[in-house]
Formats: C-alpha cells, structure tokens, sequence
C-alpha cells in the first residue's frame, strides 16, 4: 500500500526481500544534469534502531534541482519510498537551500547546486532477523535548470543486512556529515538570540553582529510581497514586507552568516501574526522548514 505524504515523500510498504549481501549500486538517473544514489550512512541495519539513508543527488556545474519551499518556478525534488514489510521511515531531512535569482533578476527559487543529500532515517522491526537482507528502493523525480529546465527520474535500490552488531560508517558517511551541517536547528540553538518583532506590517528580524542574513521562506507560511528585495540582507537585519490581506504564520529558514559571537547556522523560524514579538524559541518550528516531528506509521517527510 502507498501513502501520499507531506513533503513530497512517499513510501510503500512491501513484502521482505533477501538478497545475497550489502550492495551500493552506482550512480543512476537521467544522463542530463542530475546523477542520483541510494546510500547509507552505516553499514547495516539493526532491529528497532533508525538508521539514515539518504538521496544522493550529483548536480551538474550551473545547474539546480529545487528545495521544498517557496519557489517562483520549478518543482521540489519527489521521492516515493519502498521499504520491508514492518520497517518504518522517520521524518525527511532537507538541508537548507541557497537563493537563486534568474538573469532576468524577477525569478527567485531555492535550490541546491553540486550535491545534496535528502535523508531519512528508517527503523526496522524489533523482530528483524539477523542475517537478513534488506532490500529498500527509492523512485525520485527532480526539475534540473540552467537556461532551460529538464524532468529528471531515477529508480535506486539499496541492500542492507541486518545485524545487532555496532554500527560502522560506510564510505558515503561524509556526504551524511555535509548534508546535516545545512539541516535548520531550532532557534534556541542559535548562539545569538534571533530576534523577531512586528511593525506596520513588517517582520524585522535581527541577529546582533551577523555580517549577513537570508530567509528561506516556507511553502506554507505567508509569503512575502517582496522576497527578492526583502529576504536577504548583508546587515544584522531583515526587514520583510508581507501583503496586508495575507494570513497565517510567517514560517521557513533563517541562514546567520558571519556572527562575531557564533559564527554562521541556519535556524528554523516561525513567527505568528501581526502583533507578536519574539526571540529564540518563539512560536513552534514550520512543518516544512526541517521540522522536528515525530514519525507516524506512514513516515511523513521532514527533519530530525
């Protein structure tokens, strides 16, 4: 049975297969722009202990597939999940994006260039048997563009043994370690305080001695009017403009850049309405922004 979920991930739960051992197959996909890999940060799984697999995507020189947030064009990357029977998968994890405006200067998007890893951690029964095989497979689709853009899909497999033994780090740990340097933390993480605070309609948003600020917004929170303009900075603050007949919270990613007392990060933020003023921990983190959740029997997409 397949689940359609938030976050653009969606997951199946199918009979267990064996197979002879652990493979890591190459890379495979579209031979245009995008190359992508099912891998795995350790190097088996054991009963009932998550485990982080992720979507390796390798992303030609000048080209970029898209974050899921607010985009002016272009789609998030999609990945449809099939796991054994009785393995669950936990929340998607999305490293934060980098702004992207086009040549013409009035299209934004958020991206990732290079190389991205999407994770998820996904928990086998207790009952799992040692010795066995897990077979886990991962249909992805991605929108890559340059000048132009280019529908990308690639089908990934990826056998993991199972053992209670301890876990060891496989050779693709490191792009495990890149990806979470970019996942959001909560605010209360942030070295500085972040703070927040209404004024005729604007949200400014300050982190004392930051040297720059970037705000990615979320897909669901309230947009702002003028994001180009408004939603980056190479000061201390952000002053962000929202339309007056817009509703709900302003929801998405912080990134700090150059803090004399912490240095950069990239922080979750939501913000309720009109009014309200807040500093670190104000309000609950955006459910599209890298949120902390926890995972539910269908294995929503989203952070750790």
């Amino acid at each position: 049975m397949a689940y359609a979920l938030a976050g653009s991930v969606l997951m199946a739960i199918t009979g267990a297969t064996q197979s002879a051992g652990a493979i890591v197959p190459p890379d495979v996909g579209s031979p245009i722009h995008v190359r992508a890999r099912l891998i795995s940060e350790v190097d088996h799984l054991r009963p009932g202990a998550p485990a982080r697999i992720g979507v390796l995507l390798r992303i030609d020189p000048q080209w970029h597939v898209y974050w899921d947030g607010l985009n002016d064009s272009g789609a998030p990357v999609r990945v449809r999940l099939s796991l054994p029977e009785g393995f669950k998968a936990g929340e998607m994890i999305w490293p934060a994006p980098r702004r992207h405006l086009d040549r013409s200067g009035f299209i934004l998007d958020h991206v990732y260039e290079g190389e991205v890893t999407l994770i998820v951690p996904v928990t086998p029964p207790l009952d799992a048997v040692e010795g066995h095989v897990a077979h886990l497979k991962a249909s992805v689709e991605w929108v890559a563009c340059r000048d132009a853009c280019f529908v990308g899909q690639a089908d990934l497999s990826l056998d993991l043994p199972v053992s209670v033994s301890p876990f060891r780090p496989t050779g693709d740990s490191t792009h495990f370690e890149r990806a979470l340097r970019r996942v959001p933390k909560a605010m209360e993480a942030a070295p500085i305080p972040i703070q927040t605070a209404w004024a005729d309609g604007r949200l400014r948003i300050t982190v004392a001695g930051a040297s720059g600020l970037s705000f990615y917004p979320s897909a669901r929170g309230r947009p702002p009017s003028h994001p180009i303009e408004d939603c980056q900075s190479a000061t201390d603050h952000l002053t962000i403009r929202f339309d007056p007949q817009a509703v709900g919270a302003v929801s998405g990613v912080v990134e700090v850049r150059g803090s004399a007392h912490g240095g950069s990060g990239v922080y979750r933020m939501r913000v309720e309405a009109p009014g309200a003023v807040s500093g670190i921990g104000s309000g609950k983190p955006d459910e599209k922004a890298g949120r902390p959740k926890a995972a539910d029997n269908a294995g929503k997409p989203g952070d750790q």
